[in-house]
């Protein structure tokens, strides 16, 4: 009955000629779907989706920001029924993806998070998205943009390979040339966050794109880990290399032999400290 009650208010409120009004509206429908998720998806699916689509051009940025916070909150929250519409949703997201959002930090990470939600559950209805997701999520790696966008789209490429799992090894090396990059970068602060989430998602391209195609990069990550541990002092730099090597271990074993005794050494060593 909440979610009766709510709605009375939320329509107006979303129709309304005041901005704030409309924003109040949109995040209060994205609230909502956190804790009756079932019921708008029983009554009101479409009318949500068409509500957020709408404020996505709205002339205010707060109201923009309102609708990418409904639509992340609807794709993490109305699954699976939302993924039936991922094919209208999904080229919304990839359009705001796009490197003249390097100074709306807000609105980027809006957008990241809508679209890594609706990503992580859609699986291979995913592979036919694949081309233009990775297009521009290699375009804002190998552009001019903000450290956070790059950081968030490296996030976003990992979610993306977790629901395309091996239909992403096409696209690999092109993702590779890029993110190389940040994986070869030297700790300073401002590169470290880039490298930490490059470390994650390489332990994401571990886990998924299956055991032969990993094979030929098993040695080489294997390296990359062992060389960044020896001079890594950042405890989340840690925690990602050690992530990267357990996922290593559960595809490539064989390629943690020769380097396992100083490896294990570091990891007594972090225990203690």
């Amino acid at each position: 009955s909440s979610g009766i009650n709510a709605e009375y208010g939320i329509l107006p409120a979303v129709g309304s000629a005041e901005p704030l009004d409309r924003k109040a509206g949109l995040v209060a429908m994205a609230v909502i779907a956190e804790g009756c998720g079932e019921y708008m998806v029983e009554k009101h699916l479409q009318e949500c989706l068409k509500l957020a689509a709408a404020g996505l051009s709205d002339d205010s940025a707060e109201v923009r920001n309102a609708a990418l916070y409904a639509l992340g909150q609807f794709a993490e929250h109305f699954q699976p029924e939302i993924s039936k519409f991922s094919g209208e949703i999904l080229p919304i997201l990839c359009a705001k993806i796009s490197l003249d959002m390097g100074n709306e930090n807000s609105a980027l990470t809006r957008t990241y998070y809508a679209l890594e939600s609706l990503c992580e559950n859609m699986g291979d209805k995913i592979v036919p998205f694949l081309p233009d997701l990775i297009e521009k999520l290699v375009g804002v790696l190998s552009g001019a943009g903000s450290n956070a966008g790059k950081e968030m789209a490296i996030s976003a490429i990992g979610a993306v390979t977790s629901a395309a799992e091996q239909e992403i090894v096409p696209f690999l090396p092109r993702i590779m040339e890029h993110m190389k990059v940040y994986l070869m970068a030297p700790n300073t602060e401002e590169a470290l966050s880039l490298k930490t989430q490059a470390i994650d998602t390489l332990g994401i391209f571990a886990r998924s794109v299956g055991k032969e195609v990993f094979l030929g990069m098993a040695d080489e990550c294997v390296q990359l880990g062992v060389s960044n541990l020896q001079t890594a002092e950042d405890p989340d730099l840690k925690r990602c290399l050690y992530g990267l090597f357990a996922a290593i271990s559960s595809t490539q074993p064989a390629a943690l032999g020769p380097v396992l005794e100083p490896l294990v050494r570091k990891m007594f060593e972090s225990l203690i400290s």
